[in-house]
């Protein structure tokens, strides 16, 4: 999974493929590990997939990030909010 642009001034996206159609979600949290964002569910298909998180709202800061696929967590990275 590749996160772009990192830093980023309020949105990046998330790119990845799957291997199987499933229910996808993203969650941002703070290093404190508050939820500060989620984009919701969707169900993505079996193949490449692209999906924008907001950050806009958020102070400048280093934030994490977790993809959950099927209510289990598959990656988890950083992004840099300027």
């Amino acid at each position: 999974i590749r996160a772009f642009p990192n830093p980023t001034s309020g949105n990046f996206t998330l790119e990845g493929d799957l291997q199987r159609a499933g229910q996808v979600e993203v969650v941002v949290r703070d290093l404190t590990g508050r939820v500060v964002g989620q984009t919701g569910q969707w169900v993505a298909a079996p193949q490449a997939f692209a999906q924008s998180v907001d950050l806009s709202g958020l102070s400048k800061g280093l934030y994490l990030y977790e993809v959950r696929y099927n209510s289990q967590s598959v990656y988890a990275g950083k992004v840099q909010k300027e």
